[in-house]
């Protein structure tokens, strides 16, 4: 190669450098993050699915014992009913029904609040995230962070989750440790 092609290049080279490195600086200037992972995959979002669960657990359970009672007094009229004049079972049955129904209400005001709560825990739950992954971006010098959910397409790597993921699960395990300390304070006094 002669000494004109290498100049040629070299100074290519130094004209490309500085847009390489800002290519390289920019592709971390603006960041993802995968919302719903992080509401699945962090420590404090698995207690809530399992928070959730165990709540939707315990509806099913309240809603079968409802239908369970209404089963067998449906019955107990359906044994009586041949002993008892037309007018009592239709007083027995309209009982029947209204109970039936005031239990159908009541089940589906709690299925309604059930979903409410959880959806609110869950969007608690987000935003906490969003505070934490803000103060991530501050101290990692993001200028932006935009919602994998959002982007029509993504370079892996700009998808810092993983990131976040850690910081939530270090801030869980440093609030459980301190939550931990404070009851084995409290438990140390009331012994003492």
């Amino acid at each position: 190669m002669n000494i004109t092609k290498k100049i040629v290049l070299l100074a290519l080279a130094a004209q490309l450098l500085p847009t390489a490195a800002v290519l390289a600086k920019a592709s971390y200037e603006y960041v993802a993050i995968n919302r719903q992972e992080l509401l699945q995959k962090s420590k404090q979002g698995k207690k809530l699915q399992e928070e959730i669960q165990q709540g939707a657990r315990d509806l099913q359970m309240k809603q079968q014992s409802a239908v369970n009672e209404l089963q067998q007094e449906e019955r107990k009229f359906q044994k009586e009913a041949p002993l008892l004049s037309k007018t009592e079972q239709q007083q027995r049955y309209a009982k029947l029904k209204k109970k039936s129904e005031k239990m159908q209400r009541e089940l589906q005001d709690a299925a309604a609040e059930f979903e409410e709560n959880a959806k609110f825990a869950q969007q608690e739950l987000d935003a906490a995230n969003l505070d934490v992954a803000r103060e991530l971006a501050l101290v990692k010098g993001w200028k932006g962070i935009q919602s994998m959910e959002d982007l029509l397409f993504a370079s892996a790597d700009i998808n810092v989750t993983d990131q976040v993921l850690a910081k939530l699960d270090a801030n869980y395990d440093a609030e459980q440790a301190t939550l931990l300390a404070q009851a084995t304070a409290a438990n140390q006094e009331v012994q003492a």
